[in-house]
């Protein structure tokens, strides 16, 4: 579960309304539907009750609504930054001609990906579970190095954060565009509201923005 998570569905409870609360957050409303069922997913049970464009909270929503007002008294977070994912595959696979592919394409795909408890595969399983859709049979690996082999090698594709499939410099990959929806999460830090944060924790914070822009911009001039 993630901070930014909670703050989503703290914000669908204050609108009771998904488009409402995305124009808030400054986000798209798949975005926001994409991070919902995620948290749903991980904790096991349905947190709204949708009842066609009406939604109601489920007694579950209710519980954690409570415990989210306590958490956000306690703690507050640093955004970094808004993180998509990408198809990574080789230049002569099929998809590479295309550049940008519907997510729900995947299924018909030979996928190679991090076991269940990663955090890139909840991604992708909440993006399948909101597509309705299952991978079939994908290889699993431990190990970004193997991943990346076996892409090389032809044997499947994978999903990868953009900025990491971006700066890799691999002749033999190449990333594809996820559409409807585009995997994606926010990367932030955490703290706590009432401990002093000393000058040291604020200039690593400041250094890793500052490289975070830095590569973001190589990349967006890149590949832009």
């Amino acid at each position: 579960m993630e901070l930014r998570q909670l703050q989503y569905f703290a914000a669908i409870c204050k609108e009771m309304h998904f488009s409402k609360a995305a124009e808030n957050l400054c986000t798209t409303q798949s975005n926001l539907s994409q991070q919902m069922k995620f948290l749903e997913n991980e904790l096991g049970i349905p947190l709204f009750d949708r009842m066609g464009r009406r939604i109601a909270l489920t007694e579950a929503g209710q519980i954690l609504l409570e415990q989210s007002k306590i958490i956000f008294e306690r703690v507050d977070y640093i955004p970094l930054f808004h993180e998509e994912f990408v198809l990574a595959v080789r230049p002569d696979h099929p998809a590479a001609k295309a550049k940008a592919i519907p997510f729900e394409q995947l299924q018909h795909m030979k996928l190679v990906m991090f076991g269940p408890e990663h955090q890139i595969s909840k991604v992708i399983t909440a993006c399948c579970q909101q597509k309705g859709i299952t991978i079939d049979s994908p290889i699993v690996t431990s190990t970004l190095s193997t991943l990346l082999s076996l892409v090389e090698q032809g044997v499947g594709a994978c999903i990868l954060p953009r900025l990491l499939v971006d700066n890799l410099h691999r002749d033999q990959i190449t990333s594809v565009t996820l559409l409807n929806p585009t995997p994606s999460q926010d990367i932030c830090i955490l703290y706590h509201e009432d401990r002093f944060m000393g000058k040291a924790a604020k200039l690593f914070i400041e250094g890793l923005q500052s490289y975070i822009q830095r590569v973001m911009e190589q990349s967006n001039r890149s590949f832009g």
